[in-house]
């Protein structure tokens, strides 16, 4: 409505303009008959404008404060979506940070693993070392053992050999020695007596 008003007041303005320089284009004697004619007929739209301002202001507030109710909306929903991918940044950057930890625990856990794996193996190849070397020196005890069992036997098989041939035969006579020795026996010998030496040069029943 406004509007129409203000369009109207534009035409009495052109209307009065003409007037003025030719005012029988507008039916009028005088341009005084324009001026006083146009300026009544002016202010009649001019009321009409002012009583309708009022609402033309309200409906601009209504449309700026309508404006401004969807700006907040809008600059709500920007913050929202804004806030909202912040959000997501930060868990996606935590989730990655935890994976990055994940992956750092199991490579530690993968190597405390090999470092067992490979101790483990050391202490099963110096187990082997240590029965290897236990078997080895229980073998050169035995040996060492038969070793010296076999030496006693010999030893006292020679023993025994010894005191066959170191047996002292007694005859009771120089014909009984004879027998076994013709040629008699020297005061050295097992088999000698005192009293088969009778010219006491130490050997026994010589011829």
């Amino acid at each position: 409505m406004s509007n129409l008003f203000m369009l109207l007041m534009f035409l009495f303005i052109i209307v009065i303009i003409l007037g003025l320089i030719k005012p029988s284009l507008v039916k009028m004697e005088s341009g005084k008959s324009v001026v006083i004619r146009g300026v009544f007929v002016f202010i009649i739209p001019f009321i009409l404008l002012g009583c309708t301002a009022p609402e033309q202001t309200d409906e601009v507030s209504e449309q700026k404060a309508e404006q401004s109710t969807d700006d907040k909306k809008e600059e709500a929903a920007r913050l929202e979506a804004e806030k909202k991918d912040k959000e997501e940044k930060e868990k996606a950057e935590a989730e990655a940070q935890k994976a990055k930890e994940l992956e750092e625990q199991k490579n530690i856990e993968e190597q405390k693993a090999r470092e067992l794996e490979e101790q483990k193996k050391k202490e099963e190849e110096l187990a082997k070392q240590q029965a290897a070397a236990e078997e080895e020196k229980r073998k050169a005890e035995a040996a060492a053992a038969l070793k010296a069992q076999e030496e006693a036997a010999a030893q006292a098989a020679a023993a025994n050999t010894e005191a066959n041939n170191t047996t002292v035969v007694s005859f009771q006579n120089c014909t009984e020695l004879r027998k076994v020795h013709p040629n008699g026996v020297p005061s050295t010998h097992p088999a000698y007596e005192p009293k088969h030496d009778r010219d006491k040069d130490n050997f026994a029943c010589e011829r």
